[in-house]
């Protein structure tokens, strides 16, 4: 069981970490990249609905069983699965994680009072350790999490630090972050404000 799990998160993590580069090295756009993981994931589908329920789809059909709940849980995974790739593409996979582990730990707490779920200790540990690590990745200074979730984001040159808007495009080529620092602080000195 142990190496199955291992085996699952290993293959995992690879996929997010291939994916969060097709989606942010790539000319194709967001639709076009999960239009092409659709054709891919469908034929595999098919195969598995013909194989297991093969007897089934051929005397009542396709769609025979699904009522408007199912529909809804259908939309659910699609709009869910739109969301990840959004989140993988604007901020990255490690987010994502979190993401999916924050709406597990949820989803068992509120089938605590709805379902009379008992709490046990792992349930408590897990929600403990993935808040903290949250907490340690969105702080800024403790890990590589500040550029993603609000931190400070520098821009990388070779010579003296340049400023960057929020977008991360630079401002003012060639002024160096001393002479930034001063020009804002004669421009808030008290001898340069004019009377309204």
């Amino acid at each position: 069981g142990v190496v199955s799990v291992s085996l699952a998160a290993a293959s995992s993590g690879f996929s997010s970490v291939y994916f969060e580069r097709l989606l942010k090295h790539s000319k194709a756009t967001l639709w076009v990249r999960n239009v092409q993981l659709g054709a891919f994931a469908l034929p595999a589908a098919l195969l598995t609905a013909c194989f297991q329920d093969g007897a089934a789809i051929r005397s009542a059909g396709l769609l025979s069983g699904f009522t408007w709940e199912a529909y809804g849980v259908v939309v659910l995974n699609a709009a869910g699965g739109l969301l990840v790739a959004a989140v993988i593409k604007y901020a990255d996979n490690i987010v994502k994680t979190f993401a999916t582990v924050i709406s597990i730990l949820l989803s068992a707490a509120l089938s605590i009072p709805i379902f009379g779920l008992m709490p046990t200790r792992a349930l408590l540990v897990g929600l403990a350790c993935v808040s903290l690590s949250v907490w340690m990745y969105a702080r800024p200074g403790l890990s590589g999490g500040d550029a993603q979730l609000g931190g400070t984001k520098k821009h990388e040159t070779s010579g003296p630090t340049t400023p960057v808007d929020e977008s991360g495009s630079p401002q003012d080529r060639g002024v160096d972050r001393e002479t930034v620092v001063e020009l804002h602080s004669s421009a808030r000195s008290p001898t340069n404000v004019r009377p309204r």
